[in-house]
């Protein structure tokens, strides 16, 4: 399915995923990555292992940050990728999330059975509830019998030799998670 709305993406090589195909692929995945915005409106991005039942995506967690976040502000986004041969595909999910603390609606959706990759014990649970899911999927750069596009270069330029020269970025600075 292509989509033709303004601004959609006109790159042939791309294909836009059907909703159904976007479900399928997170379904079968385990691992994605939840993005949601701290107090002060900084992004803050955590990998986490989930679930996904009757059109919701469930997560474990600790009594964490994540936790407090979304209390103040429940939009999230959230990605799940991979590749199958030569094809990767990404599917993002946005929406609300809260904390689910009723016992019948932890049971039904099978998140308490949902297990870590992590060692922290999880004894809390975020739903996610969709309201944008898109997806697209594309094929590898280097496929045989494909003509690829070239990328002027960009950065800083050794005149010399007209390569593009190598920095070192900034160091960004890493915080431990929020105690409580």
């Amino acid at each position: 399915m292509v989509d033709s709305s303004p601004g959609a993406n006109r790159d042939h090589r791309i294909e836009q995923l059907t909703t159904a195909e976007c479900w399928a692929l997170l379904e079968r995945t385990r691992m994605g990555r939840l993005a949601l915005l701290d107090a002060s409106g900084a992004p803050e991005l955590f990998p986490v292992n989930y679930t996904s039942h009757e059109g919701f995506l469930y997560i474990r967690t600790a009594n964490d940050s994540k936790l407090r976040h979304i209390r103040v502000n429940p939009g999230v986004a959230f990605e799940v990728d991979g590749n199958e041969d030569d094809i990767h595909w990404s599917v993002v999910v946005r929406g609300a999330a809260a904390q689910v603390t009723t016992d019948d609606e932890i049971r039904r959706s099978g998140v308490s059975q949902l297990t870590t990759a992590s060692v922290t014990i999880k004894p809390f649970y975020i739903r996610l509830a969709p309201s944008v899911l898109t997806g697209r999927r594309f094929r590898e750069r280097g496929v045989p019998g494909r003509e690829e596009p070239t990328a002027p270069a960009t950065g800083p330029v050794d005149r010399g030799a007209g390569v593009p020269r190598s920095t070192r970025p900034n160091p960004i600075p890493h915080l431990p998670p929020f105690e409580e």
